[in-house]
């Protein structure tokens, strides 16, 4: 039971990774052209459109209160200031995310390592 719920946490993690970009754009149409996201305005449309709006604003405001109050619980809340770059963050995860399947799938066996400089003394 323990790796089935690792493969779906994994999973789940991965495959919001690679919508957040889908999420984004989303709001970045209703933003600027309300009206071209609706298409027919069937409710199908409507539906998929206020869905994707209520989970990109559900899981920021969800990150946004669960940062707050493990700031608060450890007394760091001058760091409150960092959770508006979470979606920052949530995209620059999404494009890694994206580099890792390209290699993956065109480079499967290379090992990008980090370089690391010898210690001095």
């Amino acid at each position: 039971m323990g790796s089935l719920g690792f493969t779906l946490v994994s999973t789940g993690l991965i495959a919001s990774s690679m919508i957040y970009p889908v999420y984004l754009f989303t709001l970045l149409a209703m933003i600027t052209d309300p009206m071209a996201l609706w298409g027919d305005g069937g409710v199908f449309a409507a539906m998929v459109l206020g869905l994707n709006l209520f989970n990109l604003v559900g899981d920021h405001m969800a990150m946004a209160l669960l940062a707050e109050r493990a700031l608060t619980l450890r007394g760091r809340k001058a760091m409150l200031r960092g959770v508006m770059l979470l979606p920052v963050y949530w995209l620059l995860m999404s494009l890694a995310t994206y580099r890792a399947l390209v290699e993956l799938a065109f480079r499967p066996h290379h090992w990008e390592k980090t370089p690391h400089r010898r210690r001095q003394g």
